[in-house]
Formats: C-alpha cells, sequence, structure tokens
C-alpha cells in the first residue's frame, strides 16, 4: 500500500547535519554498523517487506509524533529536524514492533518464529498498545531543527528525572513552536 500525506510534518533523528531546506536521503551505510541480532533482523525485515517496498537501507525512517523523534533521540544522539516527506510514502510501520523482534532475535534462535514476527511488523492496521509510527520514504526535505544542542540536553536531564517525555518544559515547548 502506498500511503499518499499532503502537507504533513515529521521528525527525522540523524547524526548529520542539514540546513532548512536541504534534501535528506537514505543513509545506506547503517546497515555496515549493524552486528548481531540487529544485522539478523534487518535481513528478516528485508526478506519479508512487501512488494514496492524499497530495501530498508534505502529509506527514510520518519517519527510521526514528536514523542518518538525523542525517544529515539534518548537511545542513539543525533539531530532532530522538523520534515516534509519529498517522495511517496512506502509504507507507515509501529517501530516498538521492530523492538520485539529483536527481543525475540535475543532469546530464540527459531527463524520461523521471527519471520512471523517480521511479517506482523509489515501488516497493516496492527500496532502495538502505544505505537511509534515510523513513515519509510526516499527523500524528506527539511522544514528546521526542533531544538538546539542545549535545549535537547536540558530535556535530557529533565527526562531523567520525571521519567516521562511529555511532562518535560522541552517537549511542551516543542509542541507550541
Amino acid at each position: 500500500m502506498i500511503y499518499k500525506v499532503k502537507n504533513m510534518y515529521l521528525y527525522r533523528v540523524d547524526k548529520r547535519q542539514f540546513k532548512t531546506g536541504a534534501e535528506i536521503l537514505p543513509n545506506s551505510q547503517f546497515e555496515n554498523e549493524l552486528q548481531g541480532e540487529a544485522q539478523q533482523v534487518e535481513n528478516i525485515l528485508n526478506e519479508t517487506r512487501p512488494n514496492g517496498v524499497p530495501e530498508r537501507k534505502y529509506c527514510l525512517f520518519l517519527f510521526h509524533e514528536l514523542t518518538g523523534a525523542l525517544t529515539f533521540w534518548l537511545k542513539y544522539g543525533g539531530n532532530i529536524y522538523s520534515v516534509i516527506p519529498f517522495s511517496q510514502i512506502y509504507y507507515m510501520g509501529d517501530m516498538n514492533k521492530i523492538d520485539n523482534i529483536l527481543d525475540l532475535a535475543r532469546f530464540s534462535e527459531d527463524a520461523d518464529l521471527l519471520r512471523v514476527a517480521a511479517n506482523e511488523y509489515w501488516k497493516d492496521g496492527t500496532h502495538t498498545f502505544k505505537p511509534c509510527f515510523e513513515f519509510l520514504v526516499d527523500i524528506a526535505k527539511v522544514v528546521g531543527t526542533i531544538a538546539t544542542e542545549r535545549e535537547l540536553q536540558r530535556f535530557k536531564e529533565e527526562c531523567k528525572k520525571l521519567h516521562s517525555i511529555e511532562r518535560t518544559s522541552i517537549y511542551k515547548l516543542l509542541l507550541n513552536r
């Protein structure tokens, strides 16, 4: 299924630096850095992907919600950009399901079970209790950087104290920008 969305702002977390108006292309090198279960899960996701969806290394992953981008940033760091998809959206999946597949890969070597879990990621209309939707696209255009490095550091400190993204002052500030 091809998702068509116009005038939609999404979020991109990326270690690369971009200016407003720049086009972001996939960094296909990310798969070269994967090891162990993470590489195994990417391979299975690529093997089970629907027709018409490029391999994941040829896609950008854009977050639908600010909370998803901030959660990912807390785990991996980088820059958070507000972006507009500049190509068709190939797929919208719940990123939490990928974490579930990673957990399965850590505790089971059952390839059939991993394929079933990967197919569940690719199944339209299913999601976890609190989904973290990611959109797979070819290109996105930067609208702007959503927070300064200082704001993100303050956000990280508040998150540790409050154990919540939505309760931080920076999250509330960013929602109103």
